[in-house]
């Protein structure tokens, strides 16, 4: 049986409304297993297994949440803590949605009290799951906030695949990002973009800089030893990077997963009065193809200033005047 950050002392449905308060402490904890098991997969697969590992030891062992603990069981502790809560609001929504109905031989039923209970719309449980999702959200983004402000006293993290991942890359923060194109600085959503950034630092930036220069602002950089000469260019590369990788995102992600303000700002931008109706398919692809645009204008932006840089100052360039046109030279009238 997989091993899980819940059920310490046979006890889950209590540490479950310990964390999630509005939850009702009868909710059978072997019904929500399954679904904690998988939502703690996915916060690991965000995190990396090792820091995971590192809390569920924590979590197994006789540390947790001892009577008079040390610092680092406490430091410990709250890193336990820090990963519940973005799994227990996740495994919740995946509950719900099938806990809404009940699953019997004859097939599935809706049980309610027709005096008392009623059954909500389903644009109230839409609101409600996107409201339970917000919330994960958030938490995951603390989660990877408290990794990073605690990173030098967390190797699993500091070593992680996902964070060497990270700094490899021209734009290694989510602040970086952030001022180019907003994302609602969600830490959460940079990490799952950085494979797409990387996808774009190879497949449209190096062809434009060059193996050579690629690889040498890249060595710069890790080493922290930019020139002024290199920061500007560092700048028109960096330009580029986060409208290319969101013209990706958009397409091959859902738009639950992109930052609610994100989308809130792309359909008030792009879907007109008369254009409501726009099934979500082809405003991704709109969207997509927009941002697409943005991307390459920068890229274009970016060859110039690499053509202009290696441009020979002595050199001497002819400028052909073209005659002015009126009536008398027979050219066109302008």
């Amino acid at each position: 049986m997989t091993a899980i950050l819940f059920n310490k002392n046979s006890d889950g449905s209590a540490e479950l409304k310990s964390l999630v308060g509005w939850l009702y402490k009868s909710i059978e904890f072997d019904n929500v297993r399954m679904d904690i098991e998988l939502a703690q997969e996915e916060v690991a697969n965000l995190i990396g297994a090792d820091v995971l590992n590192r809390a569920l030891v924590h979590y197994s062992g006789v540390e947790y949440e001892a009577e008079t603990p040390t610092p680092l069981m406490i430091f410990n502790d709250t890193l336990v803590h820090y990963i519940q809560l973005p799994v227990a609001l996740l495994a919740y929504k995946s509950y719900s949605e099938n806990a809404d109905v009940s699953h019997e031989d004859s097939g599935r039923k809706v049980k309610i009290d027709s005096d008392n209970e009623k059954l909500p719309w389903e644009w109230m449980l839409d609101r409600d799951n996107a409201a339970i999702l917000r919330k994960a959200y958030k938490t995951l983004d603390r989660l990877i906030s408290f990794l990073e402000n605690n990173v030098e006293a967390i190797d699993e993290w500091k070593n992680s695949e996902v964070r060497t991942l990270m700094n490899s890359l021209f734009i290694s923060s989510t602040s970086k990002f952030d001022a180019i194109f907003p994302i609602d600085k969600s830490l959460r959503f940079f990490l799952k973009i950085l494979p797409f950034v990387k996808e774009v630092e190879r497949k449209q930036i190096r062809p434009i800089l060059g193996a050579e220069l690629f690889t040498s602002l890249k060595e710069k950089k890790a080493a922290g030893t930019l020139l002024e000469a290199d920061e500007d260019l560092l700048e028109y590369v960096n330009n580029a990077i986060p409208f290319l990788t969101m013209s990706i995102a958009t397409k091959r992600l859902s738009l639950q997963v992109i930052p609610e303000g994100v989308v809130q700002s792309f359909v008030s931008e792009r879907q007109t009065s008369q254009a409501k109706s726009v099934p979500v398919l082809e405003l991704v692809n709109q969207i997509s193809k927009s941002l697409q645009t943005d991307g390459s204008a920068e890229l274009r932006s970016l060859s110039n200033y690499l053509v202009d840089l290696n441009k020979d100052p002595d050199e001497v360039i002819e400028i052909t005047v073209e005659p002015i046109n009126n009536s008398v030279n027979k050219h066109f009238t302008v």
